[in-house]
């Protein structure tokens, strides 16, 4: 055997060796597992977080549903009050117990002092709920009523005044969501506080006039929003003017032209307006300059047969025509005088002193 053929059986016998410590690594490896490849990546931190605050937000959802159907029945418990108000605590986030708790609240406050009492010192957690979801109408309208029935008493008044509740009336108002059956007045207990507390009050007209705009087509929203607004502002001068430069007057007048049909906020708009102008020169021209006029007699007109509509409309008239000829030249360019007249016609009798007076002293202002 020559050098050239020793030298190919070694390389031949090389390869061998070659092929079987390559087969033998094959079966020392797992099978379906590359020993080279690099391992799994693990998912992003931000992705695992997400995931985390999903399951939660699932598993806070579940409870606070399991709980909102318990509420009916806690109100026929004894002493239900801690229970709702506790689980109120813990479900704070969720609208729906959040809006079924607070109408619990009122019905156990409106059928007895003692629970009324008692509801006053969570206050505090009852305006943080209406903060957190001051976009749901619902919760508004629940908790508008709440805090009207909690500030009938002096002390939850000043309560509700340094927890911050007259800011949240905006919230409160704010969603204001009230039934549509319900009247202004309905919140005249609640705002009674606006007169001890001037500190709060601008807020306080943000947070109502921010409701109304949130809620432009919520007609039970609006009403109570109106109600609280009117009982805000009062005769003060300083809350008239707030109003006013936060953009009330405006608002007020979209919201009555946004409903036109809707009698209940045709009275509480005319309401509105004439509180705003009472005894204020500036707010008067703001009116006048906004098409307030206008919208005022279209109101009038469209609900001739309510008599809150024209006692209303024609006061907001007439405190826009007292002392201001330039004013009151504009009013009857707008065919103010058949419709007050038509007004004091169709209302000449029954329990309309208020609405006979206005429209008699409005006449008498325009004839001078």
């Amino acid at each position: 055997m020559n050098g050239e053929q020793r030298a190919g059986e070694d390389m031949a016998r090389a390869e061998k060796g070659d092929e079987k410590d390559e087969r033998k690594g094959r079966r020392l490896q797992p099978s379906g597992f590359d020993l080279q490849a690099a391992p799994p990546a693990a998912p992003p931190q931000d992705e695992c977080e997400r995931e985390r605050e999903e399951r939660e937000r699932e598993a806070d959802t579940s409870a606070g549903d399991a709980f909102q159907r318990l509420i009916p029945g806690l109100k026929k418990k004894p002493d239900p009050v801690p229970a709702i108000v506790a689980g109120l605590q813990l479900h704070a986030k969720h609208p729906g117990v959040v809006q079924s708790a607070c109408k619990a609240l009122f019905q156990l406050s409106e059928a007895d002092d003692e629970n009324d009492e008692t509801i006053s010192r969570s206050i505090k957690l009852i305006l943080s709920c209406l903060r957190t979801h001051k976009m749901t109408a619902g919760v508004q309208e629940q908790g508008c009523r709440l805090l009207k029935n909690l500030a009938a008493s002096d002390a939850n008044q000043r309560s509700i005044a340094f927890d911050g509740g007259i800011q949240v009336q905006k919230g409160l108002v704010a969603a204001a969501g009230a039934c549509p059956s319900c009247h202004v007045d309905t919140l005249a207990c609640s705002s009674r506080l606006i007169f001890a507390f001037p500190a709060p009050k601008p807020y306080a007209c943000q947070v109502v006039l921010e409701a109304m705009r949130s809620h432009p087509q919520q007609a039970s929203v609006n009403v109570f929003a109106h109600g609280a607004l009117m009982n805000f502002i009062g005769d003060n001068h300083y809350n008239k003017s707030a109003v006013a430069n936060e953009g009330g007057i405006r608002t007020v007048l979209d919201v009555m032209k946004a409903h036109s049909q809707h009698a209940e906020l045709q009275r509480c708009g005319c309401a509105v307006l004439l509180s705003l102008t009472y005894n204020h020169a500036d707010n008067k021209k703001k009116v006048v300059s906004e098409g307030g006029i206008e919208e005022i007699l279209r109101a009038m007109r469209t609900h001739q047969n309510d008599v809150k509509v024209q006692e209303m409309g024609c006061g907001a008239l007439d405190n826009i025509a007292w002392t201001d000829a330039a004013l009151r030249k504009r009013i009857i360019e707008a065919g103010a005088v058949d419709v007050v007249e038509a007004a004091i016609a169709e209302h000449f009798v029954g329990t309309t002193e208020a609405c006979q007076r206005y429209g008699e002293h409005l006449l008498a202002s325009l004839a001078s």
